[in-house]
């Protein structure tokens, strides 16, 4: 079955695939059969956008809309218009909150290197024409290089967990969120704190101590959580299994949770999510923007 988030995302991925091209639909439907997930191809989607709205704007592309791009145009792309590209994504400021901007980082820029590399490769090796040919040959992104960290994720989830919840700063953050945090809010939102406290602060808490992704967080079912062995199984990125290990510390907030979970949010055997929310009197999975809310807070 799968779950809220992958049918969102598959949602998602359908509305955002009408701007594009056939080509790019083709090479979607590609990815879909070799069982890429819907969320690494939405965001492969995202990335398009912005590479396709950077040949129109800067006239590379001389078309009104994306969907108007033939493949051509990628088949006589320069390396200095994709190394333009790339500066441009290095250097260009994001907003993340009203009036503070930041540069993308190291890692943002790759993901979208190589969303592109996958896009091309496909174009230029797996596609077939009229005459059985390929829909072109010249590789512009063969040329362009990109430097990967060769940890593994299990290994990465490891590193962040074992400084995370040993350094201080943290520590001290998840005793305010304990004590002192609902002196802090107005009536209402005390309130809802209270009702969601121990849920709250179990996701505050394995999320730092497991390393997780937030997509990962809100995937994670009853069934994969081993409290002897103190280790979670979790699908990763591109549907991979893997198993990382949960301090003690959020392992304890994990089971305070837990043992109010049924009562609290009516939920039953059958709701196999491990962090839910009851809204209109249903039991429903906690979505990726929804923990992302309560970090924010």
């Amino acid at each position: 079955m799968a779950s809220l988030e992958h049918q969102n995302h598959e949602k998602r991925l359908n509305q955002h695939l009408k701007e594009f091209p056939d080509y790019v639909l083709e090479y979607i439907q590609a990815q879909k059969r070799a069982e890429r997930s819907p969320s690494t191809l939405l965001g492969y989607i995202h990335e398009y956008k912005r590479f396709f709205a950077f040949l129109l704007r800067e006239g590379i592309a001389p078309y009104e809309k994306i969907q108007d791009i033939p493949y051509t145009v990628l088949e006589h792309l320069k390396k200095d218009e994709i190394e333009s590209y790339i500066d441009y994504l290095r250097e260009e400021d994001i907003q993340v909150r009203k009036g503070i901007f930041s540069k993308r980082s190291k890692a943002a820029v790759n993901r979208n290197i190589s969303a592109l590399t996958s896009l091309f490769s496909y174009l230029t090796k797996e596609t077939e024409n009229e005459d059985g040919e390929c829909y072109f040959y010249r590789n512009v992104m063969s040329k362009i290089k990109i430097s990967k960290n060769a940890d593994t994720a299990s290994r990465r989830s490891k590193m962040i967990s074992s400084k995370i919840l040993h350094d201080e700063s943290i520590s001290s953050f998840l005793n305010s969120v304990r004590h002192e945090y609902e002196n802090k809010i107005e009536k209402k939102a005390k309130e809802c704190f209270k009702k969601n406290k121990e849920r709250d602060i179990a996701i505050l808490s394995v999320f730092l101590g497991t390393g997780l992704r937030v997509s990962e967080l809100v995937s994670l079912t009853m069934d994969s959580i081993d409290f002897n062995e103190r280790q979670i199984d979790v699908v990763r990125k591109g549907g991979k299994n893997d198993t990382v290990e949960i301090l003690p510390e959020a392992l304890e907030d994990l089971k305070a949770y837990l043992s109010i979970r049924n009562s609290r949010y009516k939920a039953t055997d059958n709701d196999f999510y491990v962090f839910v929310t009851n809204y209109q009197g249903k039991v429903k999975p906690m979505s990726v923007r929804t923990i992302q809310n309560l970090v924010e807070r």
